[in-house]
């Protein structure tokens, strides 16, 4: 407050300068955070539906005879959107 009293607006500039870089930097760590988590999850959720993909392709055909198309869709939908739910 005795800066601005005294007209002298050099630590007022300074002050600003470093306000906006904290934001900028937020800003670009808020936005790293972003792209790293979605490189994560797109990678694991490939895994995972591959690996359920192979497990029912593996199963005898007893579970696929009782077993609708539909029904099986439904729950790899199922499996997915809770991954992306998390």
């Amino acid at each position: 407050m005795e800066t601005l009293q005294r007209n002298d607006l050099d630590h007022l500039y300074t002050l600003i300068l470093v306000f906006i870089g904290v934001l900028f930097g937020n800003l670009v760590f808020d936005n790293l955070k972003f792209f790293l988590g979605d490189i994560v999850s797109v990678d694991t959720a490939i895994d995972i539906r591959t690996t359920i993909f192979k497990y029912v392709q593996e199963l005898d055909f007893s579970f696929h005879a009782g077993k609708s198309t539909g029904a099986l869709i439904s729950a790899f939908k199922r499996g997915d959107n809770a991954f992306w739910e998390l």
